[in-house]
């Protein structure tokens, strides 16, 4: 069963000097933006900081269709994302995924409305004398495609959410990037909406 994967890429607008340029699959790690779209802080590097904004779905560069390439994977495969440089600031990383409609391809679906679904959650270490992040420091992210969803063209949303300014409204610094998967699974699913699910989901 192969799957198509279209990586694109989201971050944003302030101060968190970091972002997921590249895909790593099958022991290769592509050039920067050739399976992710480009983002328009590819520059700066800065977060999305307002989870109220369109840019929180994908803070691409130009408008569809993009130009990032498509890959083929197999379901259940692992896929990774480098970071570029690290991911510097304590807080959980967490990957979404969404299907394209109909109308779209993943070169040109934008990621609206209720279409989020999350597929796997970092969990903290509680040590003795303080909680820490497992993420905090790496330079590579990584997560299982899920085995059980329905043939389409999707996008993988990978989350870091730095929790060093989240004491102030609006400090937390959220990092995404996107993935276009087409899998040819047949079967139609319930999927839980980003908004309202906060459980690990696995696909194929």
């Amino acid at each position: 069963m192969k799957h198509i994967i279209l990586i694109t890429h989201l971050l944003g607008l302030v101060h968190a000097h970091y972002i997921f340029p590249n895909l790593i699959h099958d022991g290769e790690v592509t050039e920067d933006w050739a399976y992710v779209r480009q983002t328009s802080n590819y520059e700066s590097q800065s977060p999305v900081m307002n989870a109220s904004a369109t840019q929180i779905r994908c803070d691409e560069l130009g408008s569809p269709p993009y130009s990032a390439g498509i890959r083929q994977v197999i379901a259940g495969e692992t896929v990774g994302f480098r970071v570029s440089p690290s991911i510097q600031h304590p807080g959980p990383v967490a990957f979404y995924m969404a299907k394209a409609p109909k109308a779209h391809t993943a070169k040109t679906f934008d990621g609206d409305g209720d279409v989020w679904f999350k597929i796997a959650q970092e969990q903290p270490d509680f040590g003795i004398s303080q909680l820490t992040w497992p993420s905090e420091g790496r330079t590579e992210l990584s997560v299982r495609i899920p085995q059980c969803i329905v043939a389409g063209d999707y996008l993988l949303r990978a989350e870091h959410l730095g929790l060093h300014g989240a004491y102030n409204m609006g400090g937390a610094q959220e990092h995404c990037l996107y993935l276009a998967v087409a899998s040819a699974y047949n079967y139609e699913t319930v999927l839980p909406s980003m908004r309202s699910a906060v459980c690990v989901w696995v696909r194929h």
